[in-house]
């Protein structure tokens, strides 16, 4: 409050002191004319008003800032979500690539270049691996063909759980070695696109060591 705001110099007094002065005040008042005792009223009731508007102008403003602020920590708790998940994705995408890289160098090493690989399931009643090499096979007569490995990790009606079917595959590869690589395949992925072997043998990650049973499989066939 400025001066001019306040020529008696109430701002001075007490809590007490002002509240005898409007007691005072509201005696003298009586004693007026009606004209007086009007204006005064009038005053009173203007000033109440000013004080009414500016306490709600004041909620209002508190109310702005306070809901302000929550959409302030609500942003920032949404972006910290936001961020560990796109980190947690990342990680995830990362690992996957781990083991793809892993099981693709186990096929080069044991098949040679040229093959892809694939789990399938069947809305988890039928899991297989699918190791495919276009022109990677021979026939029983010596010629090129398409090759294909199929493991039955679930089985089914007709194939046993861990059966393995090896097609135009060429002499010399053990199926044992092979039935360890689709096993761990099927182990770690419930479902896992088309990959060229190749190409994920090459990603860009650490692949994960190899496991002991593919190593166990590789020295029992003396490879």
């Amino acid at each position: 409050m400025t001066i001019d705001d306040d020529p008696l110099g109430l701002s001075a007094l007490t809590d007490d002191q002002l509240v005898e002065m409007a007691r005072h005040v509201a005696v003298e008042l009586g004693r007026r004319s009606y004209d007086v005792m009007t204006a005064a009223q009038a005053a009173i009731l203007s000033e109440a008003e000013k004080a009414r508007i500016a306490a709600q102008a004041a909620r209002a403003e508190a109310e702005r800032l306070r809901k302000t602020e929550q959409e302030r920590v609500a942003r920032e708790a949404e972006d910290a979500v936001r961020q560990q998940a796109a980190q947690a994705d990342i990680a995830r995408t990362q690992d996957q690539w781990a083991s793809k890289k892993m099981l693709a160098m186990m096929v080069n090493e044991t098949l040679g270049p040229g093959w892809s690989m694939t789990v399938w399931n069947r809305d988890g009643n039928d899991k297989r691996v699918y190791i495919e090499g276009s022109g990677r096979g021979i026939t029983d007569r010596g010629r090129p063909a398409d090759a294909k490995i199929t493991y039955f990790a679930t089985g089914n009606a007709r194939d046993a759980p861990g059966s393995l079917e090896m097609l135009y595959v060429p002499a010399g590869v053990s199926k044992e070695v092979v039935a360890a690589i689709c096993a761990e395949a099927a182990r770690r992925f419930n479902r896992m696109s088309y990959i060229s072997c190749s190409q994920a043998a090459g990603a860009k990650v650490t692949a994960r060591p190899y496991p002991k049973s593919y190593l166990d499989a590789r020295e029992a066939a003396n490879v």
